[in-house]
């Protein structure tokens, strides 16, 4: 295209002259004489899917400063926090991970004391000592329960700077409001279900044992 232009405009020479020089056709050389000599992007007044420094700092003081800003979707996010909502949806997630933010799982926290862990482990090696073969297990029953809550324990996704630990919004589990069903296998047999119902009242040891 260059020593096409240069013919055309150093040289004077006409289409057909630049044809029999180059090999090229009139279309082509019509083509290298009127278009740019660089690609144009055509996204005409699209942003670019990355933050300037100022926007950058400015969705960091938003995150660390507001709870509720980590724990909404990106999509919910570029509303919440001024000066973003004019960004489209993929945009925005680009530009989020082109800074380094991702969205996470916190890892689960389960407090449990020393005294918790020495006899959970005294616990496993009694019975293992009690039943040291795997058919020695065959018949007996291990049960547990989960809840049915509007609050969930567990899974929260938060965003995240690549250069923050997770660790630091680890969850701390904690007795849930619900309806707690509960369930029990012995060997490789399903035993028996449970629902508890709200007229029981709250669960202790006493009621544990009277229902289920």
């Amino acid at each position: 295209q260059i020593r096409i232009r240069a013919l055309r405009e150093d040289a004077h020479m006409d289409y057909e002259a630049i044809s029999k020089a180059t090999g090229a056709s009139i279309r082509q050389i019509q083509y290298a004489c009127n278009s740019p000599l660089t690609p144009r992007s055509n996204r005409r007044g699209r942003k670019p899917s990355q933050f300037t420094d100022e926007e950058k700092d400015h969705i960091t003081r938003s995150l660390n400063d507001d709870h509720i800003a980590r724990k909404l979707t990106w999509l919910d996010l570029r509303y919440y926090i001024s000066g973003f909502e004019h960004w489209l949806d993929k945009a925005f997630t680009i530009a989020m991970r082109a800074a380094g933010f991702d969205r996470k799982v916190p890892p689960r926290r389960i407090q449990l004391t020393p005294a918790h862990k020495a006899a959970r482990l005294a616990f496993a090696r009694e019975q293992l000592a009690l039943r040291p073969r795997p058919e020695d297990w065959e018949h007996v029953a291990f049960s547990d329960e989960t809840w049915a809550t509007n609050n969930p324990m567990w899974k929260r996704w938060l965003t995240v700077h690549e250069f923050e630990d997770i660790e630091a919004w680890a969850t701390i589990r904690r007795k849930p409001q619900g309806w707690m069903f509960w369930g029990m296998i012995c060997g490789a047999v399903k035993a028996g279900s449970f629902v508890w119902e709200k007229e029981y009242g709250g669960i202790n040891s006493e009621k544990y044992q009277r229902y289920i």
